[in-house]
């Protein structure tokens, strides 16, 4: 079996980095698995990408540049939004022909199109869109929040302040259900129940829903360090505690829940504990006086493991998220997660057996889960449940074996 991932970026953001681990693990498993990717980390990679010409780097420019002003002056909020419209043809390229399934993952910043996909789907391969977040069921949306029109029509787009553009929201959904929705060898597959609920609820790929499987880590680079090393590596104390809060974007991504995290530490004893941020630079003045340290940006996985290792508990206070590969990453390094009950998150946190459900938006619960954790996170009985956990639920042996014994079901019952 030859499968073939598709992403925009090879390492590039979490969506990204999930597809190339689920194509490592499914290497490991004995499956010929590859990535195409529109952007590579590095030229080295052994990854096929687009060796872009210099008209088509100018077309994505140029689309990159409507799509800010786009989301400046046409949006209510912050939040990443995609059409769809516009992309690259791969469907003629070797490594799409030669591959017996495909997996399209995160496409968007003008990689694949609408019509793109529409391309791959008449292949007649199995394809399988893999649900990092909302997009392929709305109108545009990446997260559709409490707004629920992705069961029905996408009319009337809340977060579109232009009633012009709110047209051109509905239009895409319809479009999608034009090019997409018919296909038969069209396949969804999401990671976690509260994505596999919304797809099951969706206008478009309703009968498309084929299984839940989380995403995978590997438990040779994501295991427990000793503390006190991870720290002096780290350049940390080993005698303070450290509260772990760690977002692509940190501060700066407003869905990610940063004022309630800083709310919650404004609650707690702040004696000896300092918080760390990953994934951004904390202005001074953004600390409001709270013990706050910025981490950056961690680029290789050992060292983040070190992080996790150093942490005594991670903080994931999202308003929403598909999954949580952040929290299970903490988990394989013996590290208790605290977050708010929404998303894919209640599917890895258990309250008070791998960390602390908190409730939604509210920062006094966030900070209390937080306490509970700090007192708790050296308790033998939660380190060997999250152990036990990421073993059995989240190992590259684990999920690849799903995939392949799915796939092969695809297969079978597209030949019949």
């Amino acid at each position: 079996m030859k499968v073939l991932h598709i992403s925009t970026y090879e390492k590039k953001g979490g969506a990204a980095i999930a597809a190339f681990r689920l194509n490592e693990a499914m290497n490991r498993y004995g499956i010929d698995s590859k990535m195409l990717v529109c952007r590579v980390s590095a030229h080295s990679s052994e990854n096929p990408y687009l060796r872009n010409a210099r008209w088509i780097k100018l077309k994505q420019s140029f689309l990159s540049h409507c799509s800010q002003l786009f989301q400046k002056y046409c949006l209510k909020s912050e939040f990443v939004f995609s059409l769809g419209h516009f992309g690259i043809h791969i469907s003629k390229l070797p490594e799409v022909v030669d591959a017996d399934v495909i997996y399209i993952h995160w496409i968007n910043h003008n990689f694949l199109s609408i019509k793109e996909i529409h391309r791959l789907l008449r292949l007649g391969k199995p394809v399988v869109i893999f649900m990092h977040d909302m997009w392929a069921i709305t109108g545009g949306c990446h997260h559709s929040f409490e707004c629920k029109k992705y069961e029905s029509e996408c009319k009337k787009c809340p977060d579109i302040h232009r009633d012009l553009f709110r047209n051109v929201v509905s239009s895409t959904f319809k479009k999608k259900k034009r090019l997409l929705s018919p296909y038969k060898n069209l396949y969804v597959i999401a990671s976690s129940q509260w994505m596999s609920d919304c797809v099951k609820r969706s206008a478009l790929f309703g009968t498309h829903f084929l299984k839940t499987i989380p995403l995978t880590i590997d438990l040779d680079v994501f295991k427990p360090y000793d503390k006190t090393e991870a720290c002096k590596i780290l350049e940390l104390s080993p005698a303070k505690r450290y509260i772990l809060f760690a977002a692509n974007g940190g501060d700066a991504n407003p869905h990610k829940g940063w004022s309630y995290f800083k709310k919650a530490l404004s609650l707690l004893n702040k004696h000896g504990v300092e918080a760390l941020v990953l994934g951004s630079t904390v202005k001074e003045e953004d600390k409001a006086g709270l013990p706050i340290r910025s981490m950056g940006y961690f680029r290789d996985e050992h060292s983040l493991a070190l992080l996790y290792s150093a942490a005594d508990v991670l903080v994931v206070p999202s308003l929403a998220e598909s999954f949580g590969q952040v929290i299970v990453e903490a988990f394989a390094c013996g590290t208790l997660a605290v977050g708010f009950n929404v998303g894919g998150i209640p599917d890895l946190i258990k309250h008070l057996q791998t960390g602390y459900l908190a409730d939604y938006k509210d920062s006094a619960s966030l900070s209390s889960g937080i306490e509970w954790a700090l007192v708790h996170g050296n308790d033998a009985d939660l380190k060997n449940n999250l152990q036990e956990f990421v073993r059995q639920n989240i190992s590259y042996n684990a999920i690849a074996r799903q995939h392949v014994e799915t796939l092969k079901r695809c297969i079978s019952d597209l030949s019949e």
